[in-house]
């Protein structure tokens, strides 16, 4: 026989911290909140737990699922455990069957009545008023509170413009005053990245099935819909659907043509005037325009000479004459903005060598001062 206790102070609950991972005999990947059986030193309870990893950055991110072959950090509601404590994790309901396993392995972090596990939040919103680079923004906050404390958030529009929240206006119910890089338009989504905490279920229950035979725990959700054949719950827009291509051309052409062209694609296809042109005798159209088409129109106006008047020459001289002026005033400009530049340089490189000379002559003074005290000190 083997009698154990517990301190007094491991009776309190609180959220266990530990790091655990996957054992590598079990088919299967774990949950989060998926109820597990954990071992514990005396103890043997059922809980929740949810699992995170640790970003380089410092941040301790939410996992749905346990990495493959990686250790994770794990969070449980569960009772106060020393630092160190091993664990071992069971299924519920695989403790009777053939295909029994151990689920993960794991030891403890710590004790605390929170966690610091974060997951991704989106906010989205539209444009409710835009005045160019000023948007107010609706739809992303439920209150004039919530949308207080984000002031000074960054936003990020579906065309990549960024922005930032300036401030939350009173009784207009989450209404909010941005400004972003560029002008957006009415359709722009606006997007607001944030990061929620999450916290473990505060489900503990402790095993008895060693004392009461009709013992059952917790079951999955897997199980449940398992046992009731409830389907999985779908979302009509996750789903794939078939495209279906408008077909071009009249409804009223095509429906009136429906017994000539039985059993064919009536869609009636546009073609070029060279396919037209070469369609059999029975299916051209009685007369095919000419098109006068942006290039035609180019050779014709090329092939058109036109004689120009003594007064548009003299017009088109006086023109290049003024031109030619301007460009050459121009030119003037810029090579006495370049003669200044030089000068400039010049100038500046002078100063810099006479400050370094300057320095290095103050450097000099101060090292024969330096040498002179030390040597009256040492005669003293």
């Amino acid at each position: 026989m083997i009698a154990g206790g517990v301190n007094a102070r491991e009776d309190q609950f609180q959220i266990v911290h530990a790091r655990l991972k996957r054992h590598r005999w079990y088919p299967k990947i774990l949950k989060a909140q998926d109820p597990l059986l954990l071992s514990m030193g005396w103890r043997r309870f059922q809980t929740q737990p949810i699992f995170a990893t640790e970003d380089p950055n410092g941040r301790v991110r939410y996992l749905k699922y346990t990495p493959q072959h990686m250790h994770c950090v794990a969070a449980f509601y569960a009772p106060v455990a020393p630092t160190n404590t091993g664990f071992i994790a069971i299924p519920v309901r695989d403790q009777r069957s053939p295909n029994f396993r151990i689920s993960c392995t794991g030891y403890t972090l710590g004790n605390d009545n929170a966690t610091n596990i974060v997951k991704k939040l989106k906010l989205t919103g539209t444009p409710h008023k835009i005045m160019k680079t000023t948007v107010f923004v609706k739809g992303m906050f439920n209150s004039d509170i919530e949308a207080s404390k984000f002031v000074g958030a960054k936003l990020k529009s579906v065309s990549g413009i960024r922005g930032i929240v300036k401030a939350a206006l009173k009784g207009k119910d989450g209404l909010v005053r941005a400004t972003f890089e560029d002008k957006l338009l009415p359709s722009d989504i606006v997007f607001c990245r944030a990061w929620k905490t999450v916290q473990p279920p505060k489900y503990c229950s402790m095993q008895r099935n060693l004392v009461d035979a009709d013992w059952v725990g917790m079951r999955s959700m897997r199980e449940l819909r398992w046992e009731h054949n409830v389907p999985l719950a779908t979302k009509h827009d996750s789903e794939y659907h078939e495209i279906k291509r408008r077909q071009r051309g009249d409804e009223n052409y095509e429906s009136a043509n429906a017994d000539k062209h039985a059993g064919k694609d009536t869609a009636k296809v546009l073609l070029s005037r060279n396919q037209k042109l070469q369609l059999p005798f029975d299916m051209k159209e009685e007369f095919i325009p000419l098109e006068r088409t942006t290039a035609l129109q180019q050779r014709i106006a090329g092939a058109v000479t036109v004689a120009p008047e003594p007064r548009d020459m003299r017009r088109t001289a006086l023109l290049d004459a003024f031109t030619d002026k301007a460009d050459a005033m121009l030119k003037k400009k810029e090579e006495a903005k370049k003669r200044a530049r030089l000068q400039r340089q010049r100038e500046s490189a002078i100063e810099e060598e006479e400050y370094l000379r300057q320095l290095k002559k103050a450097k000099k003074e101060t090292a024969r001062l330096r040498e002179f005290r030390s040597q009256h000190k040492s005669r003293k």
